[in-house]
C-alpha cells in the first residue's frame, strides 16, 4: 500500500463518518424544533 492509497481511504473513511453525524445532528436538530414547537403551541393555546 503507498501512502496515497492509505491517505485516500482515511479521507473516504472521514467523509463517511462525518456525513454520518451530520444526519445524526440533522434528527436531533429536527426532533427538538419540533418538541419546542408542540410545547409553545400547548403553551399558546391553554
Amino acid at each position: 500500500m503507498s501512502l496515497v492509497t492509505i491517505v485516500q481511504s482515511k479521507l473516504v473513511f472521514l467523509l463517511d463518518v462525518n456525513f454520518f453525524l451530520f444526519k445524526f445532528l440533522g434528527c436531533c436538530l429536527l426532533v427538538t424544533i419540533s418538541t419546542f414547537q408542540s410545547l409553545f403551541s400547548c403553551q399558546f393555546f391553554t
